[in-house]
């Protein structure tokens, strides 16, 4: 069976290459760092506390477990992230109201957000027609929000586990 990234087009697949290899590994495979560092002890290197991404299955398999790479989507142009490590998950727009699949079943946390920017104030948020951005700004918590129109490499954040409510 192909890799997933044997399928993108050629492009993509030469602008995920020159992404990775700008961007330093974080951590050897078997050294004991990585993914099982807590997530509070991560910051980036400008001081900014991580960004969180959460997905499904379907979204975890097309991303992976190991050497991430979360790519601009064709629903919308970018990758979206949040500040939150535990966001109110309506807010951020991760219910399952127009998907049957849980949006929240995985976290991958980005720690290089050179790459990234607030929602807030971002060229993309004027492009989105006025009704269709106060329908969701109004419900949401936009200033948790953060977009990048490149790949962002991601690490998969294997303690999580989110709280259901009982």
């Amino acid at each position: 069976m192909a890799e997933v990234w044997q399928t993108w087009p050629w492009w993509m697949r030469l602008h995920a290459r020159r992404v990775l290899r700008q961007q330093p590994r974080t951590h050897q495979a078997g050294s004991g760092q990585g993914v099982e560092r807590t997530v509070a002890s991560m910051s980036t290197p400008l001081g900014i506390k991580p960004l969180y991404h959460f997905t499904c299955a379907d979204g975890h398999r097309r991303i992976g477990r190991y050497n991430c790479l979360l790519m601009p989507q064709s629903m919308w142009p970018f990758v979206w992230l949040t500040t939150e490590p535990v966001p109110d998950f309506e807010a951020t727009g991760l219910t399952s109201i127009t998907l049957d699949c849980d949006r929240t079943q995985f976290r991958y946390v980005v720690t290089d957000v050179s790459v990234c920017r607030p929602w807030l104030g971002s060229p993309e948020r004027g492009r989105v027609s006025r009704p269709f951005l106060c329908e969701m700004e109004e419900h949401g918590d936009p200033e948790h929000w953060w977009i990048s129109t490149e790949p962002v490499r991601a690490e998969w954040d294997r303690t999580w586990q989110r709280q259901r409510a009982s």
